[in-house]
């Protein structure tokens, strides 16, 4: 932790590891529309913690205290590192940066426990406002995102570098009014969903996108129980669906002002809509613009999962990078000790019979998937992803 010695003034950072109860520590989770039936933007949550305060070492006004001016919007490190037997060499797998909260802050006197919650980074979009005036009509959108997120409360927890705000659809604002005194967080949610983009963390770095990935780098490899060399890193796979729960191919816009529809996808899958208010844009052409743009990216479904592997894993990937999964279904041999070839292998034979097939699903490794939730666990070292196939096309979406 790294507490405040003045307003504003941060001291030196405070090693808090042994006061730690890791019963008290919870998950960990960042996400892009991880939500059935909704579009997201951006979701960071929170860390709660539970620390041993029998000296008073967490508490606000004593003198046995590590902040000597205030608990609240101290900074949180939290890394949880993995330890090879060995050599004794550690690794940091999961890493979470954020500021308490004293609000949320609960002390147990009994059992001399003082619990807190350490707010993620994104949370000033929570308190502050977006001041009157500061977007003018005709702003384009990058632009406006750029001088929200310049605001001095944000950039002093955050870095903004206009390189880094690209817009899928970089609209024109025609009624910046709307936007005047909303905090921060319905602001960028407005503008960024309209704009059919994410908002992203990385480190201090904020960064708008498209969904997709532009350097999405080598894809995370991961193998189920059926892949043939019998090497496995998933531990389990759920909630595996077609994706048709984030399928949109009617976009309704403004209380009905503009509709947008996919008529080859409505006449294949039936209609599929989904509506939006967006107040700051009222001009006809700018809001077709925008509900093309989601219907081109939605009207198609998507296959989706869960998968649990270890943390160590997933070391170094982050949401929208890429993930091969080879997760064929089960091959057993039948009344033999090995698995005769395919081809070779004779229906009806006794001596090299085709094998027994098990398993629900198969997921073959030529299906590109994209990573939009990140859950980890810092008591097991379990990462959960959450995965949806890659691309907007029907037939688009693999390697």
């Amino acid at each position: 932790m790294t507490p405040l010695v003045s307003e504003g003034v941060y001291g030196a950072e405070i090693e808090v590891s042994d006061y730690v109860r890791i019963d008290g520590l919870s998950k960990i989770k960042r996400s892009i529309d991880s939500t059935d039936y909704s579009l997201g933007v951006y979701r960071f949550n929170d860390l709660k913690l539970k620390c041993e305060n029998s000296k008073g070492t967490f508490n606000e006004n004593d003198y046995r205290s590590i902040f000597p001016f205030t608990r609240d919007k101290a900074k949180v490190r939290a890394a949880a590192l993995k330890i090879n037997p060995d050599t004794g060499d550690t690794d940091t797998v999961l890493q979470f940066e954020g500021l308490i909260n004293d609000e949320a802050t609960r002390q147990n006197i009994t059992d001399d426990i003082v619990s807190m919650t350490a707010l993620s980074k994104d949370s000033v979009f929570r308190t502050t406002r977006v001041p009157a005036g500061i977007i003018t009509a005709g702003t384009l959108v990058e632009n406006a995102l750029f001088q929200i997120l310049s605001l001095p409360d944000i950039t002093a927890l955050l870095t903004v570098n206009i390189a880094n705000i690209n817009p899928n659809l970089n609209y024109a604002i025609d009624t910046p009014g709307e936007l005047d005194n909303l905090e921060v967080r319905e602001a960028l949610d407005l503008l960024v969903r309209a704009a059919n983009s994410v908002l992203l963390l990385d480190g201090d770095d904020v960064i708008v996108q498209a969904r997709e990935n532009p350097s999405p780098g080598i894809p995370l490899e991961l193998r189920g129980r059926g892949e043939i060399t019998n090497n496995a890193n998933i531990i389990a796979i759920s909630e595996y669906n077609s994706g048709k729960q984030r399928q949109f191919n009617s976009v309704r816009l403004n209380d009905g002002a503009v509709t947008v529809e996919d008529s080859a996808s409505i006449s294949e899958y039936g209609l599929r809509q989904i509506k939006f208010d967006f107040p700051m844009v009222n001009d006809t052409d700018t809001l077709m613009d925008i509900g093309a743009n989601i219907a081109e990216e939605f009207r198609y479904p998507k296959i989706e999962l869960k998968l649990r592997i270890p943390a160590i894993v997933a070391e170094g990937y982050d949401l929208l990078d890429l993930v091969r999964v080879d997760a064929p279904l089960l091959r057993k041999p039948k009344g033999a000790d090995f698995l005769p070839v395919y081809g070779v292998a004779t229906y009806g034979d006794s001596v090299t019979p085709y094998p027994q097939v098990f398993g629900s699903v198969a997921i073959s490794k030529e299906t590109k998937f994209k990573i939009i939730s990140i859950e980890d666990d810092p008591k097991t070292f379990i990462t959960t992803l959450k995965l949806r196939q890659s691309g907007k096309e029907f037939n688009d979406g693999e390697f």
